[in-house]
């Protein structure tokens, strides 16, 4: 797991904000007006969601069990 990770004031309510970092991207030098990636947890949720039911609907349950399932950054320990 990569230990260092780049620093993000810009949104602070973003699934991927953990302390003041972003765990999403590797490299800094987003702007100042916002992250592509940027999803509120709740957002991310339901897009999870959405793209788990899509797996099971197309009987791709190999996929969820590669990659985790329904876990999300809150279940990870970082």
């Amino acid at each position: 797991m990569r230990k260092v990770y780049p620093k993000c004031n810009t949104h602070i309510d973003c699934f991927a904000n953990k302390d003041g970092y972003c765990i999403a991207l590797k490299l800094e030098g987003f702007s100042e007006e916002g992250c592509v990636f940027f999803k509120t947890k709740q957002d991310a949720e339901i897009a999870r969601d959405k793209s788990f039911r899509r797996l099971v609907e197309i009987g791709r349950e190999d996929l969820i069990e590669k990659y985790g399932g329904r876990k999300t950054h809150e279940h990870q320990k970082i």
